[in-house]
């Protein structure tokens, strides 16, 4: 679109990269301009949660920019992921899902629609959103999860069929969002931007020879069955500690009271973030992440160190490691499940012993020696 000022004898192009509306662009928004880029694709993503899920969907932007080089990346996300994904270059706008601002995409016209959320505040507006081609998840005629196109049928059958989740599927999440719109993973890996400024803030923690292990024992309240019992935590310590390890305990509000329990038993010291930008700049500066099935695992896969994750009711196959991570689990017939409560004796994760823990972790260590 063109607006044609007469008496200035200026054109300005609506259609361009840069064009802003109520303020000139950086390149001064007067036309002719050489910067001026009208053949950008819009594209819209829509991920609303978990933490985790939103971290891991982020493998999608370096293809998108490989595949559309002029290109203008929306993410509709939560409030806290809004807080996660402004350390993420590659997005060009973040929406909260609970904004007026939701209001304004429904107005707007995108080239493509890549809708990786089952939730149904995010499949209404991915049915209302104008996209020349929508990809993922929708709500359908009867009110319903549904399709946008047949690429995602493989996403949606393994939230309908148990056997197929949790028995035969071998895909990891990277390789079916990448499914979901066409395309075939080829080890894109996290996008997470830290300044040699963030990760200098915990270079203290490290003296010369330290091998430094992190500890972070939260869980989630979604799968409360993905604990770990304390005593298996403190046992670890222990055994840690006997081969000259530095061990740090570290989590959010929510894990407080569990560090706690914790580090009165071991007197570890223990930091607790409220901050993501502190927890990533916390983890770079560690050797190795002990943790079970949670967002402390993305952020050290994110922040590319080495990470040894327990896992018991969930699918470690969906998890992708890129080569950093250690899967440690029991491969019980029940497991995984999926379940919030455990009907057997919870042995998934009660008999992982720590002993097993630490021979992961003198493996990694000798690895990277």
């Amino acid at each position: 679109m063109e607006i044609i000022d007469k008496n200035e004898k200026i054109c300005y192009k609506s259609d361009c990269r840069f064009f802003i509306g109520e303020k000139p662009c950086k390149y001064g928004q007067k036309f002719p301009c050489k910067y001026y880029r009208p053949d950008f694709k819009k594209i819209l993503i829509i991920k609303l949660g978990s933490l985790g899920d939103i971290l891991r969907t982020t493998s999608i932007l370096s293809r998108i920019k490989k595949e559309y080089k002029y290109s203008e990346i929306t993410w509709l996300t939560s409030e806290e992921g809004i807080r996660l994904l402004e350390k993420v270059p590659l997005i060009d706008k973040i929406v909260s899902v609970n904004s007026p601002e939701t209001f304004l995409l429904l107005a707007e016209e995108f080239d493509f629609l890549m809708s990786f959320d089952k939730d149904y505040k995010a499949i209404s507006i991915a049915k209302l959103v104008n996209a020349r081609k929508k990809m993922g998840f929708t709500l359908n005629s009867h009110g319903k999860l549904g399709i946008f196109n047949y690429e995602s049928d493989y996403a949606y059958r393994l939230g309908l069929d148990d056997e197929l989740k949790f028995k035969k599927n071998r895909l990891t999440y990277q390789q079916m969002i990448f499914k979901m719109v066409g395309w075939e993973w080829n080890g894109e890996d996290y996008e997470w931007d830290l300044s040699e400024k963030d990760i200098f803030k915990f270079s203290y923690l490290r003296k010369k020879g330290d091998k430094i292990i992190a500890i972070h024992p939260g869980f989630g309240k979604k799968f409360p069955m993905k604990y770990w019992p304390l005593k298996n935590w403190e046992n670890l310590v222990e055994l840690l500690k006997e081969k000259n390890y530095k061990v740090l305990l570290c989590g959010g509000e929510e894990e407080r009271k569990l560090l706690s329990d914790l580090t009165e038993n071991t007197q570890q010291p223990v930091y607790i973030f409220d901050d993501f930008v502190d927890f990533s700049s916390f983890v770079a500066n560690v050797d190795i992440m002990v943790t079970l099935d949670s967002f402390a695992m993305h952020m050290a896969l994110a922040s590319a160190i080495s990470v040894i994750s327990l896992f018991g009711p969930t699918s470690s196959v969906e998890i992708e490691g890129y080569g950093r991570l250690c899967k440690l689990s029991r491969e019980l017939e029940c497991s995984p499940c999926y379940m919030s409560k455990c009907l057997k004796k919870h042995e998934c994760l009660d008999e992982l012993f720590p002993e097993i823990v630490v021979e992961e972790i003198e493996k990694c260590v000798n690895k990277n020696l």
